[in-house]
């Protein structure tokens, strides 16, 4: 694949990924303050979330997430069975998932 296209193709994932994040966030009244997405390393993502005036770290790493350098869950049964399923990544819906558990 041109090198061009392929950063293009990650960009709009990226893009993808912020959109869902920022709708769930317009929700709690929070904001993105920084979004990291790491296709190359397993899709690992880091992002900051501004909620409550107070900073919010969620970091995926493989199929872990945690929640201010603590660990919160593994996915990886569950997300072999989201891929399954819906034959999209696992890893923006099980971040999803924490930031609707944590931001309340």
């Amino acid at each position: 694949m041109d090198f061009w296209i392929k950063c293009v193709e990650d960009g709009m994932r990226k893009k993808e990924m912020l959109v869902k994040i920022n709708e769930l966030l317009l929700k709690k009244d929070a904001h993105v303050i920084s979004f990291k997405y790491y296709k190359k390393v397993f899709g690992n993502m880091v992002l900051v979330i501004d909620f409550q005036n107070k900073e919010h770290v969620f970091v995926v790493d493989r199929r872990e997430i945690y929640y201010n350098g603590k660990f919160l869950f593994d996915f990886h049964q569950e997300g072999n069975d989201y891929y399954r399923i819906t034959k999209e990544f696992p890893n923006l819906n099980f971040l999803l998932k924490a930031i609707e558990e944590k931001l309340t």
